[in-house]
């Protein structure tokens, strides 16, 4: 499940991601390809929930890692078996929504463009037709779910939920602590994050998020902002360090993959940053105003109350500029 996302963690600029930790406020550790960070607030052991995560971690990747040839998500593509479990149809129905909500620019069975771009799970050389082919298989409107079943208009149809299900581990996550008796925490997986109540001394998490910057290997950071979050889910989608250069046309090409002209051409949009009261969500829809452009994203926001964004975008001079709504506004720290 990979997809770059940049956030920093206030708290984290100083400490290294290794894996091992003998405190008892925090845990950290590799999923889904990336890293995964939680911090705790409570009076409570967090280290004693590692067991328990790492079963979830594998629950999830055994249902919706396209990464793993015996998942449920791996067998549906390959037409082995059309069975899934509750998380798929949990993450299956939401993605109807917001593919809908958003006709068509959130798409998780643009994965297949992805892998022709070469930058999904399967070797693009297995992709012998035209583009023009491979858009005829992209729709989610081509996917029916029957109770437990997933039917597809055609078998090569194929389902990717790199782009939301990172967001629904770390709310698969919120649930676990929250069942456990946690109350103040935040969750971190690869960027993706969730802020459930208050740091110590009665403060809300602090977060920042990255200025994109391309080819950036000296590895220092530059925020564009740094927000103040609780009991609310943040995620970002940018395409300034996952992209390639075509060889034949010079041109870049990048791994947000707009569903409806099928294209990997840059966007005007550098980074979203989507605040959702929970990550699924926010996760998906930063995706999708990527694929949107500045235009479209600014007037799809201006009619959803439930989403705060952050948007960074290029004008036609290549001037970098932001999109605030208001209620994101309220939340950055001066």
């Amino acid at each position: 499940m990979i997809k770059y996302i940049f956030i920093i963690l206030i708290l984290l600029v100083s400490c290294k991601k290794d894996s091992v930790s003998n405190r008892k406020d925090e845990i950290r550790g590799e999923a889904f390809g990336t890293y995964y960070y939680i911090k705790s607030a409570d009076e409570k052991d967090l280290s004693k929930l590692k067991p328990s995560l790492l079963n979830l971690v594998d629950s999830i990747n055994q249902s919706m890692s396209t990464y793993i040839e015996s998942s449920m998500i791996s067998k549906l593509n390959r037409q082995k078996s059309q069975q899934v479990d509750d998380m798929f149809i949990h993450v299956f129905d939401r993605s109807k929504y917001i593919y809908e909500d958003t006709n068509g620019y959130f798409d998780p069975t643009a994965g297949i463009l992805v892998n022709y771009y070469g930058f999904g799970s399967q070797d693009k050389t297995s992709y012998n037709v035209s583009l023009d082919s491979l858009k005829k298989l992209v729709g989610f409107n081509l996917l029916h779910r029957d109770g437990n079943k997933i039917i597809k208009a055609y078998k090569q149809v194929n389902i990717d939920f790199n782009s939301i299900a990172k967001g629904f581990a770390v709310d698969k996550f919120v649930q676990l602590l929250k069942n456990k008796g946690f109350k103040n925490f935040l969750i971190d997986i690869g960027g993706e994050v969730y802020a459930n109540g208050i740091k110590k001394k009665n403060k809300k998490w602090r977060i920042g998020i990255d200025q994109p910057k391309k080819n950036n290997n000296s590895g220092s950071r530059e925020l564009s902002a740094k927000i103040k979050l609780q009991n609310k889910a943040m995620a970002t989608s940018g395409n300034y360090r996952k992209f390639k250069i075509n060889k034949k046309t010079k041109k870049e090409l990048v791994h947000t993959i707009n569903p409806i002209t099928g294209k990997a051409e840059p966007s005007s949009v550098l980074s979203a940053s989507v605040i959702a009261d929970n990550c699924m969500t926010a996760d998906a829809y930063a995706t999708a105003l990527m694929a949107m452009g500045y235009k479209k994203s600014t007037y799809f926001l201006k009619n959803k109350s439930d989403l705060e964004a952050f948007i960074i975008y290029k004008t036609k001079n290549g001037e970098a500029r932001t999109y605030i709504t208001k209620g994101f506004k309220k939340l950055i720290i001066d």
